[in-house]
């Protein structure tokens, strides 16, 4: 597995927790939530994009 898989597989995986917690926390988490998760997409869209094909 490329690093760069393993960066797309980890920012996925952070995603995910953060949404179970959204779902689980409520509305009171979503204030804390919301920003976090926008965070790490902008975070991983450039790990996203590089690759060869």
């Amino acid at each position: 597995m490329s690093a760069n898989s393993k960066k797309s597989m980890a920012f996925t995986f952070v995603l995910v927790v953060l949404g179970t917690a959204a779902l689980v926390g409520g509305s009171k988490w979503l204030t804390i939530l919301i920003p976090a998760a926008a965070f790490v997409w902008f975070a991983a869209r450039p790990t996203l994009r590089t690759g060869r094909n």
